[in-house]
């Protein structure tokens, strides 16, 4: 239970193309785990934090765990606080501290994507939202637009790596993804609209703000179904 006294559930966030319901073929899945308040177990006393990293544990080795079946998914935590320096659950006020003192620009991106996919949805969702003001600004300053600017440099230097490579390669799966997502980035803190996980709904609520050409997006979205 929590401090407050209601029985804790865990909560799993997915990022990424989990987070948006966009799995490509062999993709990977970015989760990020937490519950939402710190406490004891009623039974063994062991705390919140510890009898939820044993089930964290549990939860990889059964998607994860490679058997003569194969595995389910390969499963990524990295994008978590402090990623693989940090813990691989935490409580909801924990993550809360980490991004008003130490989130970056890279991880506002993330969020974008972010959705409460398993576990108690509702407390999920609740906590997403507390989370709005950190992913959506209402007005960017100089460290951020250089951040985009930064994360820009790092898709085009992959380019020339990845030739004909539908996802990675120049004007791919990525790249259309990241203008869609540096644009909500913008103006996702003045536009309640483009506040989506959903590529297809972001690609479509820029249109209707007057944010991104029709024919623009027309033709984005016939290159990302294509692809």
């Amino acid at each position: 239970s929590g401090a407050s006294g209601p029985v804790q559930h865990l909560v799993v966030f997915g990022l990424g193309k989990l987070g948006g319901r966009e799995l490509n073929l062999s993709s990977d899945i970015d989760l990020i785990c937490a519950y939402p308040e710190a406490g004891k177990t009623a039974i063994t006393g062991k705390t919140n934090q510890q009898f939820f990293v044993a089930v964290v544990q549990l939860l990889l080795k059964v998607l994860g765990e490679t058997t003569g079946d194969g595995f389910g998914f390969r499963i990524d935590l990295r994008l978590r606080p402090y990623g693989d320096s940090g813990p691989i659950v935490q409580s909801f006020s924990a993550m809360e501290r980490y991004f008003e003192t130490s989130g970056r620009d890279w991880e506002r991106y993330a969020f974008i994507k972010a959705r409460a996919c398993a576990g108690d949805i509702e407390q999920g969702a609740a906590m997403l939202e507390r989370l709005r003001p950190f992913v959506y600004r209402r007005y960017l300053d100089f460290a951020a637009i250089d951040a985009m600017r930064e994360m820009r440099a790092l898709i085009r230097r992959d380019h020339s790596s990845h030739n004909n490579n539908v996802k990675l390669g120049a004007g791919g799966i990525r790249d259309i993804e990241f203008l869609a997502q540096m644009l909500q980035m913008i103006w996702g803190g003045r536009v309640p609209s483009l506040r989506t996980n959903s590529l297809a709904s972001a690609l479509a609520a820029l249109v209707e703000e007057q944010l991104l050409g029709a024919s623009d997006q027309a033709q984005l979205w016939r290159a990302y179904v294509l692809f």
